[in-house]
C-alpha cells in the first residue's frame, strides 16, 4: 500500500510539472509573438543622411508617388534640411530669439517623432504655417498654447529689413532646443525619413531603393 501511494504521489507530481511545462510554453509563445509583432510587424523609420549626396525635392516627389502605390511597403516620406540659425520674432510679444531653421517637405511628424504639446505637427502642403519646439515657444511667448500666433524669421531675402513673411503656428513639440520648423516645395534636402508598414526587412529596402541610406555621414 506504502508503494502504491508513493508511486501515486510521484505520479501527481510529474502530472504537476508537466502542466506547468505546457504553461510555460504557451506563455513563451505569446510573448516571442507579442515580441515579433513590435520588432518586425509594427511601423518602423528609417533616416539617412542626404548632404551633399544631390537629393531634393522633386526626387522626394518622385519617391513619394512611388510610395503611394505602396511599393515595398512604403508608406510615408520626408526630407528636410537645416537653414542654419536665424532670428526669429514673435508678432505679438515683439520678443527676438536664435533659433535652428529646419526647412522640411512631407510629414513634420518623421522628423522629429516626438510627443505634440499644442496644435498638429504633420503639416504636410500646409504652406504659411510652422511648428515650433518647446524651447523656441516659451522664449518667444511664455507658453506652449500660442497656435494662431505669428512668427516671422530672418531670411536671405532683403526685403522687409531682411525678415521673411509671417508664419502661423500651427503646433509646438516637445523637443530640445530651440527650432522653427517651416515647409518647403523645392531645393536641396540634406536628410530623408522612411516610414515603412513593417520593420521586416525594411533596412535591406532601404538599402535598395534610397541610395543616400548606409553611405558614410558628410
Amino acid at each position: 500500500m506504502e508503494r502504491k501511494n508513493g508511486r501515486i504521489k510521484k505520479l501527481r507530481k510529474a502530472a504537476r510539472a508537466l502542466a506547468w511545462l505546457f504553461l510555460l510554453a504557451g506563455v513563451s509563445r505569446t510573448v516571442s509573438g507579442r515580441v515579433w509583432s513590435c520588432l518586425f510587424l509594427a511601423p518602423y523609420r528609417l533616416e539617412a543622411d542626404c548632404a551633399g549626396g544631390g537629393v531634393d525635392v522633386g526626387q522626394i516627389r518622385q519617391w513619394e508617388e512611388w510610395a503611394k502605390r505602396g511599393a515595398q511597403g512604403v508608406t510615408d516620406i520626408a526630407g528636410w534640411r537645416i537653414e542654419g540659425e536665424r532670428d526669429v520674432a514673435s508678432d505679438s510679444t515683439g520678443r527676438k530669439r536664435k533659433a535652428r531653421i529646419l526647412g522640411v517637405y512631407g510629414n513634420m511628424d518623421l522628423v522629429f517623432p516626438v510627443e505634440t504639446l499644442s496644435g498638429s505637427y504633420g503639416l504636410t502642403g500646409r504652406e504659411g504655417s510652422c511648428v515650433l519646439s518647446e524651447g523656441l515657444a516659451d522664449a518667444l511667448f511664455g507658453s506652449v498654447d500660442v497656435v494662431g500666433e505669428r512668427v516671422c524669421y530672418q531670411g536671405a531675402n532683403q526685403e522687409n529689413g531682411g525678415w521673411e513673411r509671417g508664419l502661423i503656428v500651427a503646433g509646438v513639440i516637445k523637443k530640445e532646443g530651440e527650432y522653427l520648423l517651416i515647409h518647403v516645395e523645392e531645393g536641396g534636402i540634406d536628410a530623408l525619413a522612411v516610414e515603412f508598414s513593417m520593420g521586416f526587412q525594411a533596412r535591406e529596402k532601404m538599402e535598395s531603393y534610397f541610395p543616400c541610406f548606409g553611405e558614410p555621414s558628410h
